[in-house]
């Protein structure tokens, strides 16, 4: 009985022991996490209303300026044709030289508002 008693201590403290590793082993696994925090910083309504308003009137002046431009450059093409063939008066020429500058001052203007 002595003999029993004794294998079973032994038996129980092998498996205590082994109990104890496995729980410093998953002690060491576990890792600490940190959570990183980010700043948002903060805009009130009426910047942003303010922002989304410009950006509409500049949208607006940019789909007038398309829209005005397809019609003026059709018109100027069309006297650039005419005037390969030399069907066209010197002053429609002045006149047409002159839509184009006035053109490329719309496009100038155009981009420095934006």
């Amino acid at each position: 009985m002595n003999k029993k008693l004794n294998s079973t201590i032994k038996f129980l403290a092998i498996i205590l022991c082994l109990a104890t590793f496995a729980l410093t082993a998953n002690a060491q696994k576990k890792k600490t996490t940190t959570k990183k925090t980010t700043t948002i910083p903060t805009v009130n309504a009426t910047e942003i209303k303010g922002g989304a308003e410009k950006v509409s009137i500049q949208i607006k002046n940019v789909s007038k300026f398309i829209y005005i431009l397809g019609g003026v450059a059709k018109g100027i093409e069309d006297i650039d044709k005419e005037a390969k063939a030399g069907k066209v008066k010197r002053e429609i020429l002045d006149q047409n030289a002159q839509f184009k500058q006035s053109v490329i001052k719309s496009i100038q203007n155009l981009r420095a508002g934006l």
